[in-house]
């Protein structure tokens, strides 16, 4: 199911269409899970559905936070590397935006706006449809596999399997599937 989603979402190429179809073949492997066990309370793996904030917030902190904190320092490494192609004035970016194009607000401002949201907002949204993808891989996979093949057996073989799942969107489109938005005045 998800392949032919994938494959819908390629040959077509239209963002809007394309990110929905995404959203909902990133549901293939829950629904998997709930075909093959015929409902969730079947497979047993010690992965509720509850969060257990209690003890463990510095973790949800940690995951909401981690990435923005790891792509910065990522970014900062680059530019210190490569630091002719630090462009404080943002010319890449104003060259995209279609000429005659009148912004809203600075540029500055409108970048400060996205990163915000992408810090705030996108984690939030991104687990609604993530929910389909690990509830299959991390919640009943992978241990699965590790039950019966070992800890590090059973990782490897089910990450082999999440790349091989994504396959299609990464040899036909990079993975860069997410549409970009254009700010028209």
């Amino acid at each position: 199911m998800a392949w032919i989603l994938q494959g819908i979402t390629i040959a077509l190429g239209q963002p809007a269409l394309s990110t929905a179809l995404l959203a909902v073949s990133m549901y293939a492997p829950l629904m998997a899970v709930l075909i093959v066990h015929r409902g969730l309370g079947t497979a047993k793996t010690g992965i509720g559905w509850k969060p257990r904030l209690k003890g463990h917030f510095r973790y949800y902190l940690a995951a909401w936070f981690g990435p923005a904190v790891f792509s910065a320092a990522g970014a900062a490494l680059y530019f210190i590397l490569f630091p002719q192609q630090f462009d404080p004035a943002m010319g890449f970016l104003l060259s995209q935006i279609p000429a005659g194009t009148a912004l809203p607000m600075p540029m500055g401002t409108l970048m400060a706006l996205q990163i915000a949201g992408s810090v705030i907002v996108a984690p939030l949204v991104n687990t609604i449809f993530a929910l389909g993808e690990e509830t299959g891989w991390r919640g009943f996979m992978t241990p699965w596999f590790c039950q019966r093949l070992g800890e590090l057996k059973g990782k490897v073989l089910s990450g082999i399997i999440w790349g091989v799942w994504h396959w299609p969107l990464i040899i036909f489109s990079g993975f860069t599937v997410i549409p970009y938005i254009t700010v028209y005045a």
